[in-house]
């Protein structure tokens, strides 16, 4: 049988001589190891509390952002970098740009499928008449790749799904 995690993290002690304590991923320095443990518990305090550099940002994330994110993940996961004479690269591109363009400042659970027929009007506008299912298709992986961390309403999620092609 597996030994039970411990859920509060420990302070252990660093290579400089300091103590220091890993949080959701940062490591904290908390002053020479074995000194009082003050420092210790405001971070811990401060952890189960929330608060200071454990807030959660209230900041909603902006299809401006999506987009970034999304054109980093691409250019890593479909070799983008590898090989810039792809099309889909620059088609993605294109794509992100009237995304962007459109919708850029609005917040990404404000985004709606009225929203993806706008982008896709704008797509046929530009006489893509090949790509706009390609475009539609794109714009949808962007919004399923990014459920998670832009916390992106699954009503919204469900309604674009269910947006038709042209």
């Amino acid at each position: 049988m597996p030994r039970p995690r411990n859920l509060v993290p420990k302070p252990r002690k660093h290579s400089s001589g300091q103590a220091r304590v890993t949080i959701d991923g940062k490591d904290f320095l908390l002053g020479p190891f074995g000194s009082s443990d003050q420092g210790y518990k405001r971070i811990l305090a401060q952890w189960l509390a929330k608060e200071g550099p454990f807030a959660p940002d209230d900041d909603p994330v902006t299809i401006t952002e999506l987009a970034d994110g999304y054109w980093l993940y691409a250019v890593k996961y479909y070799g983008f970098d590898k090989d810039p004479r792809r099309g889909d690269a620059c088609n993605l591109k294109r794509i992100l740009s009237i995304l962007t363009s459109l919708y850029g400042d609005t917040k990404a659970a404000d985004f709606g499928p009225l929203d993806l027929r706008a982008v896709q009007g704008e797509m046929i506008r530009f006489g893509w008449c090949r790509m706009v299912s390609d475009g539609v298709g794109w714009c949808r992986t962007l919004i399923n790749h990014e459920i998670g961390p832009s916390g992106f309403p699954i009503d919204n999620l469900l309604s674009i799904r269910l947006c038709g092609d042209v």
